[in-house]
């Protein structure tokens, strides 16, 4: 129509032209749908896509998402995700590339794992026995230290980063004191943190602390330390450490 038009005379632009049409021939009818209707029961549209993305502990990740309709009520459902997982000795249960804490009472349990959004639940049964934010990284350790409340004698794990993350949950400021005692100790850290976590079983989880505190302040980094304040009510002079006197003799001559 435009090549027509300046065949004419024409001299004005394609704009104008299109714009004229248009309100010639009137809006563009929208296009109507009938409502699917269903008897109860009898149908549900599913559907699994993506849904944008997630920044979660700093990292972008891809959210997808599972939705189910009913046709009749137009009721949204989620399914709920379910696995089973047997709990460990040391009252934890993995999931996901994590590992979350139990009671203690439900270790070595068949349990059943449910996440519900954010949330992680655990059941034994129908009974559910626990429940956790859910954790995005991966090589964590959650704990609720009102699992291990009541145990007669606390069993740790052996492997010096699991017990690092263990002795964090009983002491979540304690970082700069492992380091020390990482480098003080070498390879024999292991064992003065075990041995500072037996301290639970017979001083109150605050005085320990107090006393780990106290401890850093001197860059006093071993278990004996640790122990005597404790014995002392965590407000004595800082003892010495006990040597035996063949180091002494390395400064002669």
């Amino acid at each position: 129509m435009l090549r027509e038009i300046k065949e004419r005379g024409y001299t004005g632009s394609y704009t104008i032209v299109k714009d004229f049409i248009r309100q010639v021939k009137g809006a563009k009818p929208k296009p109507a749908f009938v409502r699917f209707e269903t008897p109860p029961g009898e149908q549900a549209q599913v559907d699994w896509s993506e849904f944008g993305w997630l920044e979660c502990n700093g990292k972008r990740m891809k959210l997808w998402c599972f939705s189910m309709v009913l046709g009749y009520s137009r009721t949204l459902y989620v399914l709920e995700h379910s696995e089973m997982r047997k709990s460990s000795k040391d009252c934890y249960i993995s999931f996901d590339g994590n590992r979350y804490s139990v009671p203690y009472q439900y270790s070595c349990r068949d349990l059943s794992v449910k996440l519900k959004g954010d949330d992680l639940h655990i059941y034994y049964g129908d009974v559910m026995v626990a429940s956790h934010r859910l954790n995005y990284q991966k090589g964590q350790m959650i704990t609720d230290q009102k699992h291990f409340a009541g145990i007669p004698r606390p069993a740790y794990p052996s492997g010096v980063r699991a017990i690092r993350e263990v002795f964090l949950s009983h002491f979540p400021h304690s970082n700069p004191f492992l380091d020390g005692l990482v480098k003080t100790k070498y390879g024999n850290a292991r064992y003065h943190m075990l041995q500072i976590l037996s301290l639970l079983e017979d001083h109150p989880q605050s005085l320990v602390e107090s006393a780990i505190d106290r401890a850093l302040s001197y860059s006093a980094f071993g278990y004996s330390f640790i122990r005597n304040i404790c014995r002392q009510g965590g407000i004595s002079p800082l003892p010495k450490e006990e040597r035996a006197l063949s180091c002494y003799s390395e400064l002669e001559g």
